[in-house]
């Protein structure tokens, strides 16, 4: 069962938790991690990350193998950075053969210390290619990135338009960008009814420690 489908189509206040599998973690702690997050109430599934700030870490393919037996419900991440078409479609096959089926669909961090990276494919590019694997039977559920933290209006437009194009492609839900500006949240939720939308959005908060 996909609990995270389950609470966004029940309208469920839910939470998932973001694992940072850094490359100094091993694999055997990660799913100690797991464990622990699986039994916390509310928590629906957990974000898998791919370079999260720029950092190197473990292939998140392969830690969404490694929780999924946890009963923690994955939502990988599938960045654009250095992946070309024929790549991604490689990697979103392997993802399903493992029956995930939550993707994340962002542009991805520039990898720290790279001197070249590559993109194939933009976010909404890789949403509408994911949502075009759902049409001959792949059933992704799609979630993709908003950052309503901007402060021109020309920054604002972008993001928000950006985010239309995503769910016009296919998007089922998604997700803020960290930021501590509540008047931005409720901005970027007077925008989605406003233009009569009804995606889900989680907010994104960091527990400092």
């Amino acid at each position: 069962m996909n609990s995270i489908q389950q609470a966004l189509e029940a309208k469920r206040f839910a939470f998932m938790v973001e694992m940072v599998a850094s490359a100094k973690t091993t694999e055997e702690k990660i799913v100690e991690m797991a464990q622990g997050i699986v039994t916390i109430p509310g928590v629906v599934g957990a974000g898998i990350t791919s370079y999260a700030g720029g950092s190197a870490g473990h292939d998140p393919i392969r830690i969404a193998e490694l929780v999924k037996p946890t009963g923690l419900t994955p939502n990988v991440h599938i960045t654009c950075v250095n992946q070309s078409r024929a790549d991604q479609i490689k990697r979103l096959q392997r993802v399903h053969e493992l029956g995930i089926e939550n993707v994340f669909a962002i542009s991805g961090d520039y990898p720290l210390g790279a001197t070249s990276a590559d993109y194939d494919l933009d976010s909404v590019q890789l949403a509408s290619m994911i949502a075009e694997m759902r049409d001959k039977g792949f059933p992704f559920y799609i979630s993709v990135a908003v950052s309503p933290f901007k402060y021109t209006k020309a920054d604002c437009a972008y993001q928000y338009l950006k985010l239309e194009k995503k769910i016009a492609a296919g998007a089922d839900f998604a997700i803020t960008q960290l930021g501590y500006d509540a008047k931005k949240i409720r901005e970027l939720k007077r925008y989605l009814d406003e233009r009569g939308l009804k995606t889900p959005v989680f907010g994104n908060v960091y527990v400092l420690p």
